[in-house]
């Protein structure tokens, strides 16, 4: 089988987040290779001086195995990509090297007796990494769309003009196409049939097994009843409803746990902090995160209607759902399958309202389990194992081809 190379943002660590996740279990049949974000030159030199990366790091291999099919490719910061000419012709050959030092590593550690050229399967996050297509010649190219790229925040309408022809560039050229929510599936599939919806998940057992082994929540000592915000405190959370129910019910504990992160109005974020019953706790580690769903009443998903969240599969609802807690969330268009296990409202009384339905329910066992089962109806295993089934079907026409 030919190797995956896995194209995102998110770091191996990231216990919880989606491309971890798949990757991992990718890696249970293919060999995979993690390749974060690339190196650019001015991006590279903030970091220099905000001392973010150190002499050392010119001397990290280009490939580290973290399981027997599992590794991560680290870019080189003497090869950033430039537009500046001659550098960049200079480093876009150190580039190719790495790259054909890493597949050659590859072959010697999978496939000792040969001297088989890999052609690898491409596995992309991002509108703009078609280019990868041309430098590697791969027998199979998955596009995997997460978010509408074009919708988010801060983005000049040229920048958004650009991203929508970049995804439509890259869905029409990709053998398959991976969306989280079906609006996504919708706007693509005109362009490329091989479209196919593909929702977040969860991974329950790992999940149970760490709040097994929970030790005591940052949310222990606040007041009860906690409703939990979980998650990346970003431009999609609509901190002003937030403050509306905090405000209306200043008996209840908001507790925001998570970084806060880009987007954010800093008006809305100061009006919420300067109440009372509002706490914003901070990031926590990747393995605290179930004991700190576990410690809530209900959990939270408010996030603004907009163009960026008509289009988003929340993961925090699977996470959510996995521990067993009430959600009350906004009426995103991804969250209405749920049905009643999931109340949405859209303003601050129907959150209260909402809210105070959910609280009988957060120690009831039966409705605990209800929603667990739902939970466990989407696990990370189901969705990679579907995911393959497709991959296997798209590489056996392009062999038949």
């Amino acid at each position: 089988m030919p190797p995956i190379l896995f194209f995102t943002p998110d770091p191996p660590s990231a216990l919880w987040q989606d491309k971890p996740q798949i990757a991992r279990r990718l890696a249970r049949r293919f060999t995979v290779v993690m390749v974060g974000p690339e190196l650019h030159l001015p991006s590279l030199r903030s970091q220099h001086s905000a001392g973010h990366w150190r002499a050392a790091d010119l001397r990290t291999p280009p490939l580290t195995r973290l399981d027997d099919t599992f590794y991560r490719f680290t870019w080189s910061p003497l090869a950033a990509a430039t537009g500046t000419p001659l550098l960049g012709d200079w480093t876009a050959a150190a580039r190719r090297r790495r790259w054909q030092s890493t597949l050659h590593r590859l072959t010697v550690d999978h496939s000792p007796s040969t001297n088989t050229h890999f052609r690898p399967l491409l596995w992309l996050f991002r509108p703009g990494m078609s280019h990868f297509i041309d430098e590697f010649d791969p027998q199979l190219v998955v596009y995997h769309v997460v978010d509408e790229y074009s919708a988010y925040p801060g983005l000049s309408e040229k920048q958004r003009e650009m991203q929508r022809d970049l995804d439509q560039r890259l869905t029409a050229r990709a053998d398959l196409v991976f969306c989280t929510a079906r609006s996504l599936v919708e706007e693509r599939r005109e362009l490329n049939p091989n479209t196919h919806y593909m929702p977040n998940a969860v991974d329950i057992r790992a999940f149970q097994r760490a709040l097994t082994a929970a030790t005591a929540s940052p949310l222990a000592a606040l007041p009860r009843p906690i409703l939990g915000v979980v998650g990346g405190i970003n431009a999609k959370l609509d901190l002003a409803l937030l403050a509306a129910v905090a405000g209306r019910r200043p008996n209840w504990t908001i507790a925001l746990v998570g970084p806060v992160s880009y987007g954010v109005s800093d008006d809305d974020l100061a009006a919420l902090r300067r109440l009372p019953n509002a706490h914003f706790i901070g990031p926590v580690e990747h393995d605290q995160v179930p004991g700190v769903i576990a410690a809530c009443d209900v959990c939270l998903i408010p996030y603004r209607l907009n163009e960026q969240t008509r289009h988003v599969n929340p993961l925090k609802v699977y996470e959510y759902l996995a521990g067993g807690k009430p959600v009350v969330a906004t009426p995103l268009p991804e969250l209405v399958q749920f049905g009643n296990t999931v109340r949405l409202a859209s303003d601050a009384a129907g959150f209260v309202a909402a809210v105070e339905a959910s609280l009988p329910e957060a120690a009831d066992p039966l409705a605990q389990a209800t929603r667990r089962a739902l939970a466990a109806a989407n696990t990370w295993d189901l969705r990679v194992a579907r995911m393959i089934e497709l991959v296997d079907d798209a590489l056996a026409r392009k062999t038949k081809a």
